[in-house]
């Protein structure tokens, strides 16, 4: 059988040879208790650097053995790029190092591709006696530990030379290499023991103390004003299917000026709430919201205009909740509008081609704290609002048909509807800010609060842009959201109030992009920071019972900013912080008890759970630029077979585009990016390296079962459309609002050059701003391919918002450019765009 083993010899190199011998076995991943029996060479064939006797003897192949990354342990690795077919990695020994039943163990990466190798061992100068080989492998950016047993090798008792071959070029590296002799009288069938690997520290997880991990604490945003259209794209449902488990709407300010009903119909219905900033147009209807939700799974959260009147919010639930077959009455408000049946308005919501979605958690107002134009409001509000004091804004203000109703109205109405829905209250973060407003809450909270929304953005003015600055911002999860509890108990604690939960309904680094030049949101940094937030709130003993980031899906601010997990510009790249989110969906429904030796702050943050019953997960956040081996305990359990790897990781604190198992830009469901898999034979403690700026899921299976999927926690709605017949009832108008569109004339602006004509119509005004749509026209013969509009204001106007384009201005200067998927126009064709504008004040 040995002569079998000798299928390929190479060329003659510098008096060297290569031999590439096929793979006649799988390597273990799992290590062997170092020998007691003296070798003549040195048995550390690399640690930081080759051992003593050990020198480079390779052909085709360029090897640094002072490779500072990556590393796997210690602070430097053999780097190796076989550069040619059949070229190798060999090295050899000054001295034969005695095997004898031993192993040789090593440290393995991947590279930026995998790698696969044949190994085998020769014991001289000429690779004679060579031994069987042994195929090794690592997925792309991982490390591997492998154990080359003597019989593997067909027990070899003397290596003189070590060799590392392919039949093609591959990249990988290699650490914490060494020969592992056995004793001279030990046969080769000897049964070995676990060695004890080397790490900086340890991490250990109670798999029999748990505590429930709602997927309400990962979720996100979906703003309104984005429209109905982007809610429908394929693109966008595929890549945020399954990751967020929670969904808010209409999820950002201006919630104050949005009706609901009147948006849905497509006109400003008489006595409710108009649709206005943006008009109905554009907006994200309440249907798009439902039918979003139902395609990419998980639940939804939905803020109430607080200025709407009890009914018609309640009208809202009988559109999401209701049924068509429900005839109970809502009835007429104090302003006049007939509210109808509870199934009138689930037949609106049938007859766009949904059923009801079960939505259980509901906001009354957002922010109302920062109102304007009313009764206890500061001068920098931003909400339009009826009172800016929380005692009005829980039991309502005025009579008849000026009447405001408040929280405990708003909340009867709505639970007359569905009684298993709970009704949230706007709160801030700090017990006096905005003039007392959460003080105010609890002294008049009477135990009806179903709990708080809050959006307590890190900072205003996050900290500087230095590394103290930075390692500020990673070290908040473990000292922002307990400074927030505390503040909030010691409030309830005065006034004797039992604990009300908090909704943290919208939070990231900062609400003013503005505030971020550096762009420290777009990156890997925040995106640890955010996913540790998920952890950090959860663990906090019933605290928090939600949470959603800001935002799923949003274009950049005008200084490059993302808040958004997945970008508006036509290109949906994933930001980070959307990994940090995939994972947590991979996590589990239990947070189990777990302890460790790393700072959390600046070095490793980790989370147990349980998956279910034959599965334990470990997140691990490191938060360092460089690797980090720890050991890895899971106690109560009887042995882990399999260990599925999944990892995203960066090269910086501010590295936007990182790879997910190695992948830069996977497939929209992630398939071509899967885990890597290992075993460890049934311990229960096993080590693994943690890469630089990377956020990595450990997943355990107990038992003998290999993990061979990468579940997702939440799973879609898929209740069908109603089709119930519509009712008969007439809509509470039957007219649509007569006011006549802007005329205004399109400005025809000859741009660039002959063949191109730009056309803007302002197609909507409100008190301090307006907006319109834009047509770029190719009149030409020849494509377009990118096109910029510069122009001049008249007066004082500012643009707020662009769609469809980009945007800067410098004063009174303005350009326009396309937004990169619109670019190329063919002759004849058109490109539109659209533009939100505030008059500002001199």
């Amino acid at each position: 059988m040995r002569a079998n083993r000798r299928l390929l010899v190479g060329q003659q190199i510098s008096g060297k040879f290569g031999l590439l011998v096929l793979a006649s076995s799988l390597v273990a991943a799992t290590l062997v208790k170092p020998p007691t029996a003296a070798a003549a060479g040195d048995p550390s064939v690399y640690s930081d650097a080759l051992g003593s006797t050990w020198q480079d003897w390779s052909w085709g192949t360029t090897a640094d053995t002072n490779s500072p990354s990556p590393v796997n342990v210690g602070s430097r690795a053999i780097s190796v790029r076989i550069n040619q077919s059949f070229g190798g990695l060999s090295l050899r020994s000054d001295q034969s190092v005695a095997l004898d039943g031993g192993n040789i163990t090593l440290a393995m990466h991947g590279g930026p591709s995998g790698a696969s190798i044949s190994f085998y061992t020769g014991s001289d100068d000429y690779n004679s006696q060579i031994s069987s080989g042994v195929a090794l492998s690592a997925p792309p950016n991982v490390w591997v530990r492998h154990s080359i047993t003597a019989q593997q090798l067909g027990n070899p008792s003397q290596i003189t030379r070590i060799n590392l071959q392919s039949a093609q070029a591959v990249s990988f590296s290699l650490d914490d290499f060494r020969v592992n002799v056995g004793s001279t009288t030990t046969s080769s069938s000897t049964t070995v023991t676990t060695l004890p690997e080397t790490s900086e520290g340890s991490i250990s997880i109670d798999a029999t103390n748990s505590q429930p991990f709602s997927n309400r604490m990962w979720g996100t945003n979906l703003a309104f004003y984005n429209g109905g259209w982007s809610y429908n794209d394929a693109t966008l449902r595929a890549r945020a299917k399954g990751m967020t488990g929670l969904t808010r709407y209409p999820g950002t300010q201006d919630g104050q000026r949005w009706g609901w009903a009147s948006c849905q119909v497509g006109y400003d219905l008489p006595g409710a709430q108009a649709c206005t900033n943006p008009d109905y147009r554009w907006t994200a209807k309440a249907s798009d919201f439902i039918g979003f939700v139902q395609a990419t799974g998980g639940e939804g959260i939905i803020t109430l205009n607080a200025n709407a009147t009890a009914k018609e919010n309640a009208a809202f639930v009988a559109f999401v909740n209701g049924s068509t077959s429900d005839s109970r009455l809502i009835g007429v408000d104090q302003r006049g509008a007939d509210w109808k049946t509870v199934g009138y308005w689930a037949q609106l919501r049938a007859n766009a081609g949904f059923g009801p979605l079960g939505v259980k958690l509901w906001e009354f107002g957002n922010e109302t704290y920062g109102g304007i134009g009313a009764s206890g409001c500061l001068e920098y509000g931003w909400e339009v609002v009826w009172t800016c004091k929380a005692a009005e804004f829980l039991d309502g203000i005025g009579s008849g048909a000026t009447r405001n109703d408040g929280y405990r109205a708003t909340k009867a109405a709505l639970k007359a509807i569905d009684g298993s829905i709970q009704l949230g209250f706007p709160g801030e973060r700090g017990l006096d800010d905005y003039n007392g407003w959460t003080r105010d809450l609890i002294q008049n909270a009477r135990g009806d609060i179903d709990f708080l929304s809050v959006h307590p953005y890190f900072r205003w003015i996050p900290p500087a842009d230095t590394p103290a600055g930075n390692a500020e911002i990673l070290a908040f999860p473990q000292t922002h959201w307990k400074a927030i509890s505390d503040e909030l108990n010691r409030g309830f604690a005065q006034y004797g109030v039992p604990r009300i939960p908090m909704v943290i309904s919208e939070y990231n680094l900062t609400p003013g992009p503005q505030n971020d030049p550096s762009l420290r949101m777009n990156g890997m940094g925040n995106a640890i920071m955010m996913t540790d937030s998920v952890g950090a709130m959860a663990s906090l003993n019933g605290a928090y019972m939600a949470s959603n980031a800001f935002e799923l899906y949003l274009t950049p601010s005008a200084n490059g900013t993302y808040f958004a997990m997945i970008r508006r510009d036509g290109s949906f790249t994933r930001n980070p912080m959307y990994y940090g989110w995939t994972l947590w969906s991979r996590f589990g429904s239990s947070l189990a008890q777990t302890t460790s030796t790393f700072d959390a702050s600046s070095t490793l943050s980790v989370y147990g759970g349980r998956k279910d019953g034959n599965t334990v997960t470990l997140y691990v956040l490191n938060k360092s630029g460089r690797n980090i081996r720890s050991r890895i305990n899971v106690n109560g359990v009887a042995g882990i077979s399999n260990v599925l790897t999944d990892v995203a990781a960066g090269t910086s604190m501010y590295d936007a585009n990182v790879t997910f198992n190695g992948q830069s830009n996977p497939n929209n469901d992630l398939s071509n990016a899967p885990g890597s898999s290992s075993s460890v034979g049934g311990s229960t403690s096993f080590v693994r390296t943690f890469q630089p700026w990377s956020m990595t899921l450990l997943t355990m299976t107990l038992g003998s079962q290999p993990v061979t999927t990468q579940p997702v926690t939440t799973q879609p709605i898929t209740t069908q459309p109603v089709t119930t017949q519509p009712v008969t009832t007439q809509p509470v108008t039957t007219q649509p609002d007569t006011t006549q569109p802007v005329t205004t004339q399109p400005v025809t602006t000859q741009v660039g050059q002959a063949g191109c004509r730009v056309t803007f119509v302002k197609s909507w005004q409100g008190d301090a701003s307006f907006g319109g749509d834009g047509t770029i026209t190719n009149t030409g013969t020849i494509p377009i391919n990118g096109w910029a509009l510069a122009f001049t204001f008249a007066g004082n106007q500012k643009i707020d918002l662009s769609w469809g384009s980009r945007y800067s201005q410098s004063g009174q200067n303005v350009t326009i450019s396309d937004a990169g998927w619109n670019g190329t126009i063919a002759p004849g064709s058109s490109a539109t765009f659209g533009l939100c504008l505030k008059h500002i004040n001199s």
